[in-house]
């Protein structure tokens, strides 16, 4: 499989970072917890990747990012194994809203998705 996919103009796909699938790409190993990285920080590890919409993995933590430069960075978590003491699946439906700024993340109740 690819480290990373574009299934669509301007969209990327990619489980850890478009570089590495093992390096999150939106938050920060600080041993017995994670944090955010910095826009700094993700601007790094997106490297050459200028996709308007970049979705990530890895962590399962569902999370959205908006760059300085209006691209979008989202992680729609794990409808199948939440991880890191949340006990709630997420997901993230796509529509072309994205472009205008309106991503969503969803969170029912485990089994509810």
């Amino acid at each position: 499989m690819p480290v990373t996919l574009s299934p669509a103009p301007d969209i990327l796909l990619c489980h850890g970072s478009p570089s590495d699938d093992d390096v999150f790409l939106l938050e920060e190993d600080g041993g017995s917890h994670f944090h955010p990285s910095s826009e700094k920080q993700i601007r790094h590890k997106l490297g050459s990747a200028g996709a308007g919409l970049t979705l990530c993995g890895h962590t399962h933590t569902p999370r959205v990012v908006r760059l300085s430069d209006n691209r979008t960075i989202l992680n729609p978590g794990s409808v199948g194994i939440p991880r890191f003491g949340c006990d709630r699946q997420s997901g993230c439906p796509l529509c072309p809203c994205h472009a205008q700024g309106h991503t969503m993340v969803v969170q029912p109740s485990y089994g509810q998705l």
